[in-house]
């Protein structure tokens, strides 16, 4: 990702109703304990990577499940570059070495312009001076006013988060992906809020309970 995603989502307008979450797909088919997350935001930037895992951790902690942020874990990870396949081996024995049982992984998918047409509308409204008389009846005229369409521009982002249970073996260690989809948002504060508390409620609903 070669821009700033914080740079990138500042100056939109943020989406007010709706869920970030599109698709999600309960992977491993159970539900399991987990006492110790690993989360990484797989962002170049990082005040975003930071808010984004600091939100998650957050809405883990309110289901009584204990989330570190990669950024405070002291595992070096090399965000700006794919891992060959020893550096992750490297990063995932760092990871199992601190006691985690699971991780918790936010990659930006992808940025692109959409457009889209808002058909026109008519709008009603009933005004007095409208008053009809016909013999006893007595009515109104609405006032219509014609509202033309327009066509509206902005920014996608989609963003993929997985789980995996370090627990199971390697081929079988994904558990959840889902994928969440943000139009035009402005506030990065709410918007990674908000992804933090349905990304974890949609776990917790499918895939993760805490550890007793």
């Amino acid at each position: 990702m070669k821009k700033s995603l914080l740079l990138l989502l500042a100056g939109l307008t943020l989406t007010a109703c709706g869920s970030y979450l599109v698709n999600s797909e309960n992977v491993s088919k159970a539900k399991k304990p987990y006492a110790k997350v690993f989360v990484l935001a797989w962002l170049e930037n990082n005040i975003a990577r930071s808010l984004f895992e600091s939100d998650v951790v957050k809405a883990l902690e309110e289901k009584g499940i204990a989330g570190v942020r990669s950024l405070d874990s002291g595992i070096d990870i090399p965000i700006d570059h794919k891992p060959s396949e020893s550096e992750a081996e490297a990063i995932g024995n760092a990871i199992k070495a601190q006691g985690f049982d699971g991780v918790v992984l936010i990659n930006l998918v992808s940025r692109e312009e959409y457009k889209t047409e808002v058909p026109g509308s008519y709008a009603y409204r009933f005004d007095p001076a409208n008053t009809m008389y016909f013999g006893s009846y007595m009515g109104l005229y609405p006032a219509v006013t014609w509202e033309p369409g327009k066509q509206v521009t902005g920014t996608r982002f989609v963003l993929e988060s997985t789980l995996y249970d370090l627990t199971s073996p390697k081929e079988e260690n994904l558990q959840w992906i889902g994928w969440f989809e943000m139009e035009d948002p402005t506030d990065i504060r709410k918007t990674t809020a908000r992804f933090g508390k349905e990304l974890v409620a949609s776990l917790s609903k499918t895939s993760m309970a805490r550890a007793r």
